[in-house]
């Protein structure tokens, strides 16, 4: 009798700390940058906190188009942080939606995007994006987690 009870403590205890863990909030504001193609970035993911870094992060392609006199979104790195995590896929169109979440108890943002391609038998292009995006000001000791997902 004396292990059953135990068993239903230990189960009621670990139903209980379950139920107190709290799903990630929705962060609001999200600003999708449009830097096209004249930025090129070397990282896979990106995490900027300032002006400095932006700018020194950034390899123009002048090469392209536009891309000879084209100039960086202006950002208030006061009150935004801006995120990028490049993808690649073999699509003729695709359909990005980007969330970004946060996660209280693990002190951490959740950057994902999910990923629609429009695939068609003939198409073999590769379609890059740095999935460029501004959110509100990281807060301190925040970490980011990218999470890419492709939806068929």
């Amino acid at each position: 009798m004396r292990c059953y009870i135990y068993t239903f403590l230990a189960c009621f205890f670990v139903l209980l700390n379950s139920s107190c863990q709290k799903k990630p909030i929705e962060i609001e504001g999200i600003k999708s940058l449009n830097v096209g193609e004249c930025i090129n970035i070397w990282q896979d993911e990106v995490i900027i906190d300032d002006e400095e870094t932006f700018k020194s992060i950034i390899e123009y392609k002048s090469t392209r188009g536009n891309c000879f006199t084209y100039e960086l979104p202006e950002i208030d790195f006061t009150e935004r942080t801006v995120l990028a995590r490049k993808t690649a896929v073999v699509a003729c169109d695709i359909f990005y939606e980007q969330q970004v979440q946060a996660d209280l108890g693990r002190k951490e943002y959740i950057y994902t995007i999910r990923m629609t391609p429009a695939r068609e038998e003939e198409c073999v292009d590769t379609l890059f994006s740095g999935n460029w995006i501004s959110v509100p000001k990281l807060p301190a000791n925040y970490n980011v987690r990218f999470v890419v997902e492709m939806i068929e």
